[in-house]
């Protein structure tokens, strides 16, 4: 009977425990200059029920507290609350992200945007007042037609908090931008022309078919040096007469027409919606240093390449160049027949990225010669089963110092998987190079306990990241993997992936492969349910 009172009694104090808690956390508007009050056991407990809002005002409190660790989590957990798709967006990210800013980042966007969503999270207070919250950490900026976001920040109501993304948001994304125009021309140019020519932007990805008047003003930041536009002669109200037509200029009767960039950025037209905008009545031009664009065709885009003189990476979809990085993404046999060719172009290529092309053995069999200079190499849903002696060429080859082979079927039709895999484990460790391997979603399985050789011997390679990530690697085989390592005993620390591995089949087998593992490895997992759902088992087959 005792033991029964004792146990009541304890569950009686939790309960009471957990309901102080909860009610501290909804009155935390009048509570909050308390909270530093609170041992640390007890605000531990707490940060779970807070909102974002008190979350973030606390978070000087949690540290001095020492209590980091438990605040991160609790921003994680708000992070997925915001996004029902999170499982999918986790395998895209570092175990080491910035929650707090990924969690705000995505809540400015869902007020800003007005998702009806965002009610159930956030209660009491006013969209001006998350907005001012979560602007200091927004570093990707989407713009779209829902919820008439861009044409919004252009508003008097919300011109502060475009003032803070002026000097926080370094990437802007601009999605369908002819809808987006049609929505309010002239207040969306003005967002625009505030964040990359008075703001921190360098970085600009235009989706969906952008058109050339947005497409002109854009590319027109990729000069350099930078310039000052020169002033119109319109009168400070000819914006609001002007027609789409007024707006082109045209070359020559066989030429694109070319934005008139003199009108659209006029220094009074900028200082009609801010008197204080610009100095001694000259607006900067912003520097655009990466563009990703999404165009039809290269015609479109060619005759400006000449003045991209301050881009630093390009990434087009559907087309191709010559330059230091460079990614396609194209399902085009036509295109990938030229690619080759584009490549001798290119002598300087150090990064290459490209997906979801057929016949890549004729860019792996061009790669060594055509791109000597290539340190990072990133192939990405590609079948490479035809591909062994391309791939053991170029390793043999190369100067690469990354490596990233995500699903290409390498062991598709291997009758035997050593026939591929000894070979390809002796070119890598041949590679003094390469730094960093990437062999994610390969269905490696048993296969994967080969990859430990890289290891071996007196010359063993000088990886020190390895990706075995959604590979299939069952408890038994990682205990195999991990009975090499420990006999090869590595000379330098390695970091190594195993997230997305159904390692729960076997929890004793899996601990007895991590112990030993630990001493030579900083290990990336999860707790991953490899039986939850029928589509996280698809993702990693």
């Amino acid at each position: 009977m005792w033991p029964q009172l004792a146990l009541s009694s304890s569950m009686a104090t939790t309960t009471l425990v957990s309901m102080c808690i909860r009610t501290v956390a909804r009155n935390m508007d009048v509570l909050e200059k308390r909270v530093c009050d609170l041992p640390a056991s007890l605000l531990k407990d707490l940060l779970p029920h807070l909102n974002m809002f008190y979350l973030d005002r606390i978070e000087k409190v949690a540290l001095l507290k020492r209590v980091s660790a438990s605040l991160q989590v609790a921003w994680a957990a708000k992070w997925r609350d915001l996004n029902r798709t999170w499982r999918c967006k986790l395998k895209f990210m570092q175990p080491e992200e910035n929650w707090k800013q990924k969690c705000l980042e995505s809540l400015f966007h869902m007020v800003l945007l007005r998702n009806s969503e965002v009610h159930n999270i956030l209660t009491n207070l006013s969209e001006y007042a998350v907005l001012s919250m979560s602007a200091e950490h927004v570093r990707v900026l989407s713009l779209t037609v829902a919820g008439r976001g861009g044409c919004r920040l252009a508003s008097e109501e919300l011109r502060p908090i475009l003032s803070i993304l002026e000097e926080r948001v370094r990437c802007l994304r601009l999605f369908d931008a002819m809808a987006l125009l049609k929505q309010g021309r002239k207040d969306v140019l003005f967002v625009l022309h505030r964040l990359v020519d008075h703001g921190s932007v360098t970085e600009v990805v235009l989706k969906r078919a952008p058109d050339y008047f947005l497409l002109s003003w854009i590319t027109s930041r990729c000069t350099r040096p930078p310039q000052t536009v020169p002033q119109a002669s319109a009168a400070p109200d000819t914006w609001d007469n002007l027609r789409n037509e007024d707006l082109w200029a045209e070359e020559g009767p066989s030429a694109p027409k070319c934005l008139r960039l003199d009108l659209c950025m006029d220094e009074r037209l900028c200082c009609k919606f801010s008197p204080s905008c610009s100095v001694n009545g000259r607006c900067r031009v912003g520097q655009i240093h990466s563009l990703d664009l999404e165009v039809r065709s290269l015609a479109t885009v060619s005759r400006l390449l000449p003045s991209w003189l301050c881009l630093h990476s390009l990434h087009l979809y559907g087309t191709q160049l010559s330059l230091e990085k460079l990614s396609l993404k194209s399902t085009e046999i036509q295109t990938v027949e030229n690619f080759p060719s584009v490549l001798q172009h290119a002598p300087k290529l150090s990064n290459l990225h490209v997906a979801g092309i057929r016949h890549a053995h004729l860019l792996l069999h061009t790669l060594p010669e055509s791109s000597p200079l290539l340190k990072v190499l990133i192939l990405e849903d590609i079948n490479l089963a035809d591909c062994h002696q391309e791939i053991i060429n170029l390793l043999e080859n190369s100067i690469l110092e990354e490596l990233s082979l995500k699903d290409c079927r390498l062991l598709e039709k291997c009758r035997e998987t050593k026939d591929f895999l000894v070979p390809f484990v002796v070119a890598v460790r041949g590679l003094c190079s390469l730094r960093s391997l990437s062999l994610c979603q390969n269905r490696l399985a048993t296969s994967a306990i080969e990859i430990a050789d890289l290891f071996l011997g007196d010359c063993p390679s000088k990886i020190t990241k390895l990706d075995l990530s959604s590979n299939f690697i069952l408890p038994a085989d990682l205990f195999e993997f991990a009975q090499r390592i420990e006999t090869y005993c590595p000379a330098q620390r390695l970091t190594l992936d195993l997230r997305f591995n159904p390692l729960d089949r076997d929890p004793k087998v899996k601990g007895q492969a991590m112990k030993k593992l630990l001493p030579f490895c900083n290990i990336l997992t999860d707790d991953w349910d490899s039986r939850s759902t029928m589509a996280d088992h698809v993702s990693v087959m």
